[in-house]
């Protein structure tokens, strides 16, 4: 297998692999980002790829079902369409008008659902392989923000006559994330150490990373599929997902036909072909990962060992209408009942009912 030299700017126009996941967390993490393998792709500029993760879905165990987000847009127009974002979109259309009537009750519902820590999401972010300092491999997940702060940089070392995704003359990127409030912001710059020269002092030099073509081989093993990092379902199976699910949630049962049943076929034929014992999903590595939108200890705990180890100078890192209950046709009950709160009646409602009631239309 062999490097592709890699390509910068834009370019016009066995999936459940587990390894090291990084994400920014608040504070600083180092990386370098790895050339494109062509155990992968031959085109240059795929040393990112960009995804919008739909986050929510559960088997009937509980077990969360990442996938790809089918949705696609042609001069503002549906091409194709994604159920998962129409629901969400629709749902955090609600949020907002059920916040700006001052209805307490619905808000509080919907911001379960849709909400910062909501049960359903789109998470959009560029990945990447990269390499830490302590040569450990994996993927780096940034948003969109950090992407053109990384792009400028790039274009920096660049006129400088420096590929910095070189194997032999790569850098290192420190990326930094930081909250004020409600407002986050990222940034990105080259790592650089502090150096002793003759007649000016202590001057500041980019830390130049060390020489990886012989390493290359083994990195290759190591590194990931991009643009196989999630589930890609079609648009018909997500519309499947979505009109089965418990709304509150998430769980599915098209996600056991569509993701669970069809890795243990695959498994299992595989298992056939080899003429060996088919795997359980327990201690097979090719298995759909339980992995929900707040499992990030495993992210968390790298990253910070990542900080522990990065040099003192000059790289000194922070620390890390009110909703009523469906009218009933029948009789009238004489028996005197406990009064119903409003909290009540949404909890008791089943989807369908919910959705009227904010006029989504599921």
């Amino acid at each position: 297998m062999g490097v592709v030299k890699s390509g910068y700017g834009q370019k016009q126009r066995s999936i459940f692999k587990r390894g090291n996941q990084w994400k920014l967390v608040d504070g600083d993490v180092v990386f370098r980002i790895l050339p494109v393998s062509d155990r992968f792709t031959t085109d240059p500029y795929k040393w990112n790829q960009y995804h919008a993760a739909i986050y929510g879905y559960k088997n009937t165990e509980g077990k969360h079902r990442l996938f790809e987000s089918t949705l696609q847009k042609k001069n503002k127009i549906i091409t194709v369409p994604d159920a998962a974002v129409e629901r969400i979109e629709s749902l955090k259309a609600a949020l907002l008008k059920a916040q700006a009537e001052g209805n307490g009750v619905l808000a509080k519902q919907l911001n379960e659902l849709v909400g910062q820590r909501g049960t359903y999401s789109v998470d959009k972010k560029y990945h990447m392989n990269v390499m830490n300092l302590e040569g450990a491999v994996g993927t780096l997940a940034i948003p969109y923000t950090s992407k053109a702060a990384l792009d400028a940089e790039i274009d920096k070392l660049q006129a400088k006559g420096v590929d910095p995704l070189s194997l032999d003359n790569g850098r290192y990127f420190v990326f930094s994330r930081s909250n004020a409030g409600t407002k986050t912001t990222f940034s990105v710059r080259v790592l650089e150490e502090e150096v002793e020269v003759a007649g000016h002092g202590k001057l500041k030099k980019e830390v130049v990373g060390k020489d990886l073509t012989s390493l290359w081989p083994r990195i290759e093993e190591e590194m990931t599929d991009l643009f196989s990092i999630y589930q890609r379902i079609t648009h018909e199976e997500i519309a499947q997902i979505v009109k089965e699910s418990d709304l509150k949630t998430g769980k599915s049962p098209a996600c056991n036909r569509i993701f669970d049943d069809r890795w243990k076929t695959n498994r299992e034929a595989k298992a056939a072909s080899t003429g060996q014992a088919a795997p359980t999903q327990a201690n097979d590595d090719t298995g759909p990962d339980d992995t929900g939108p707040d499992d990030t200890s495993d992210a968390v705990d790298a990253v910070q060992a990542l900080i522990q180890a990065t040099p003192a100078a000059p790289y000194v890192p922070t620390v890390p209408k009110n909703v009523l209950p469906p009218k009933s046709t029948a009789p009238i009950v004489t028996t005197p009942q406990p009064a119903q709160t409003t909290a009540q009646a949404v909890d008791e409602m089943s989807d369908e009912d919910f959705f009227k009631t904010i006029g989504v239309t599921a």
